[in-house]
């Protein structure tokens, strides 16, 4: 069992264990860390937690590398089987493919010290997220060493149960393993003596450790000799420098195996080629190494060469390449045209098949082999094929291959092909010139999103996109090679006298509006904007139309929208004027039904004005010529009262399309027809809650479908016409008043006048009686005075 506290870091060599069972993002983690130069990551690979659990009681790691979705667990549950599993703590670090902030501070709170998305990383995050995590993991332990050993214990305790327990149901399997190993053991080190290969063990120091006797026999050297020399010292000068960068790939963790050749120097002083293959162990620190001699193999492709190099003089004046490949031992030869013809001397490429896989363009390699190899299968009878090779300046050169089998063994296999290359990058440019003219002319025409086609001198389709084929109701296919009639037979007699007069004329015809319909919308007119060029032949004459089509169904629908808009704005407009002009109830009405006929271009419109009872009369009208007027009949619904009369105090507002099929009751529709009435559409006139009479529109022609903007203006006007009724009775309530009052001061005035009269005769009559009153007292001192004077008398 590993310790729990491990020694602090050192940033130099750390050691982590992937825990992914993705081969290739391992991979690309494992180039990843063999990038960085400043540090040597020593990297175990397993591919389940079972597997990783194994690993991490084994040995210490710093950090794991922990992929959350793996074959025997998945999310959150990952991180708790590892943690609980082991003692030691090393720093976890997970790989997840959600960019998820949320999920990110889950995996924090579970005891990750980092986390890293795939497709998001690169080997400096790598490294530098290893690094943060690890010491972010020693600090805590440090801190949770000086928080509590007693409790770290029975952590500790509680994971070696967990441990024991699952080592446990696997013992019985591990002890057969070991027995199988120890009968092995022999077995391995029989054939490491006895093979003819070079087997060897070294250290990451750069000296053998362990040789087998055939180092010896192919060298030389004594074992003694082999063991005392660093091995870079036997590998030929020219080779040293490729050695040592495979030997450093082992050593910083760039890659676990390698595979290269070189030559080796032997006691005689000759040199011989060997086939390397290499295995890093950095637990053990030390590379397991195979080498095969190849230096027959080496020999004979030199021999080749210089048979190549014979024959190359008789090319050396041709413009083709030369190559030569036998089948049979995987040797290949290029001769110096060949080589020159992509730009490279002739040692820069070496005659080796790969060589010229290597030098394919990756898209054409797939291609290439499957025509290779259907002509060594015979299944073709000949190798032809044209694909695309680096050059030395690095660009891509288009080369015609061309080689025969003119050797075959007795089985059918080939043994030798040969064959020339030619450049043909200037025809291929040309060849890509035009086709991308043409493809950017396919690619504006197929995304264009307007109506495109062309129709040659016979009105046949020869082009055409899919915006202008959805149009026509038809696929893109469908159309080519069918005439204009038969793909539009509707509006054919109508487009081919405009492509006929373009053919003739040579002139473009442009902006013409057309409209009619079209198969995918049978029923409905459609509208479009069209204009129409001449196509030149190579005579320079037309030889056919080319066309631009946009549909403005929509705009004219709008257009026509807006129109209706105006004319109701017009009529309405009219309506505030002439109540605005006078308070003439009666002349309001009479302007409204008029403007409202010729606005709805309907027949017979009415105001009707109800009474108390519901009974009622046509208070103005406005009837067209050739249809029965309807002012001044009798016209009684009696099943209005009971049976529409709530529905339009409430506002309803009832379009009727067909009497025969909106619902209404039998007696409506008996008098409906009666008065020649089809259709009609109906708006109340309100005064507060109270149905002064309704707006009618009546259609007597046919039925008739009432658009909602006709609906809309008769809304508006009843609103204006319950305005003008509004003001009409407040001012004939005033005029009344206005003549009562009139009455009154007048009947005052009267009653003033026949006061004052009295008034004046009383003065005079009391004038009268005192004047009377005077005579008498006048009377009476005269009397007295008469007779005093009889008296004194």
């Amino acid at each position: 069992m590993k310790s729990v506290f491990k020694p602090t870091i050192n940033h130099a060599v750390f050691k982590v264990l992937l825990v992914a069972d993705n081969l290739a993002e391992a991979g690309l983690i494992q180039e990843m860390l063999a990038e960085v130069e400043t540090v040597r990551v020593p990297l175990t690979h397993v591919q389940r937690v079972s597997e990783a659990i194994e690993a991490l009681n084994q040995e210490d790691f710093d950090a794991i590398l922990l992929d959350l979705s793996l074959p025997d667990s998945t999310g959150l549950d990952t991180i708790t089987r590892v943690q609980e599993c082991i003692c030691a703590s090393p720093a976890i670090v997970v790989l997840t493919g959600y960019d998820d902030e949320e999920f990110a501070l889950q995996l924090i709170r579970a005891g990750v010290q980092d986390c890293l998305v795939k497709g998001k990383v690169d080997s400096a995050l790598l490294i530098r997220s290893l690094r943060y995590a690890i010491e972010r993991q020693q600090r805590r332990e440090r801190e949770r060493g000086r928080g509590g050993e007693g409790e770290r214990g029975r952590r500790g305790e509680r994971k070696r149960e967990r441990i024991t327990q699952l080592s446990s149901q696997e013992s019985q399997q591990t002890v057969g393993c070991k027995a199988e190993i120890k009968q092995v053991e022999p077995e391995r080190d029989r054939f490491f003596t006895i093979s003819l290969d070079l087997l060897c063990i070294t250290g990451f120091d750069g000296y053998f450790k362990h040789l087998n006797p055939a180092w010896e026999t192919t060298l030389g050297y004594t074992n003694f000799e082999l063991l005392a020399l660093p091995f870079i010292e036997l590998v030929h000068p020219e080779d040293q420098q490729t050695t040592q960068y495979e030997v450093q790939k082992l050593r910083t963790g760039g890659s676990s195996t390698v595979s290269f050749e070189n030559r080796y120097i032997c006691k005689d002083g000759s040199y011989r080629w060997f086939l390397w293959r290499a295995v890093a162990f950095f637990e053990e620190d030390l590379i397991y190494v195979y080498a095969h001699d190849i230096t027959e193999r080496k020999r004979s492709e030199e021999a080749l060469r210089l048979g190549q190099e014979r024959l190359q003089l008789a090319l050396e004046g041709s413009a083709l390449g030369l190559w030569d490949w036998n089948v049979s031992q995987g040797q290949s030869y290029f001769d110096p045209q060949w080589k020159r013809m992509l730009g490279y001397e002739v040692d820069e490429i070496e005659n080796h098949h790969l060589s010229w896989q290597q030098l394919l363009h990756p898209e054409d390699l797939p291609r290439v082999m499957e025509a290779l190899n259907a002509y060594l299968e015979r299944r073709t009878p000949i190798y032809q094929v044209e694909c695309r090779m680096r050059s030395k300046s690095g660009e891509w050169r288009w080369i015609l291959s061309r080689g025969t089998v003119f050797e075959w063994d007795e089985s059918g296999r080939p043994v030798r092909m040969t064959g020339t290359h030619k450049d043909i990058t200037d025809r291929k440019t040309l060849e890509q010139e035009l086709a991308l003219r043409e493809a950017r002319l396919n690619a504006f025409f197929d995304s264009s999103p307007i109506g495109l086609k062309v129709l040659d001198d016979q009105m046949r389709f020869v082009q055409i996109n899919q915006p202008l084929a959805q149009i026509n109701g038809l696929s893109v296919r469908d159309h080519i090679g069918k005439t204009l009639r038969e793909v539009l037979p509707d509006l054919a007699p109508h487009l081919e006298p405009i492509y006929q007069q373009v053919l003739i004329t040579g002139k473009p015809i442009l902006n013409m509006e057309v409209s009619g319909e079209t198969p995918s919308h049978p029923g409905i007119v459609r509208c479009w904007m069209t204009s129409y060029f001449p196509i030149l032949g190579a005579d320079g004459r037309p030889s056919g139309v080319g066309a631009v089509v946009v549909e403005i169904s929509e705009q004219k629908r709008i257009e026509a929208s807006l129109q209706q808009q105006v004319l109701r704005e017009q009529v309405v407009g009219v309506m505030r004027s002439r109540i605005r002009r006078t308070l003439n109830l009666k002349k309001v009405l009479t302007t409204a039904v008029k403007e409202i006929r010729q606005f709805l271009q309907t027949d017979p419109t009415v105001i009707y004005r109800f009474n108390p009872d519901w009974s009622g009369e046509i208070e103005v009208e406005s009837v067209g010529e050739g249809w029965m007027p309807l002012l001044g009949l009798d016209i009684q619904d009696d099943c209005f009262a009971k049976t529409y009369v709530y529905q339009y105090q409430q506002g309803r507002i009832r379009a009727i399309d067909d009497i025969y099929s909106s619902g209404l009751e039998q007696c409506h529709i008996n008098l409906l027809t009666g008065l020649q009435i089809k259709a009609n559409l109906i708006v109340p006139l309100l005064q507060g809650e109270t149905l002064w009479g309704l707006l009618i529109a009546h259609h007597c022609g046919s039925s008739r479908q009432w658009h909602n903007y006709e609906i809309e203006c008769l809304r508006q006007l009843s609103v204006q016409l319950a305005i003008a009724i509004q003001q009409s009775t407040l001012y004939e309530q005033a005029q009344t008043e206005i003549a009562q009052r009139q009455r009154a001061i007048a009947a005052l005035r009267q009653s003033e006048a026949r006061e004052r009269s009295k008034a004046q005769q009383l003065e005079i009559a009391l004038q009268e009686l005192k004047n009377t009153q005077t005579q008498l007292v006048q009377s009476e001192k005269m009397a007295g005075l008469g007779q005093l004077v009889a008296g004194v008398a």
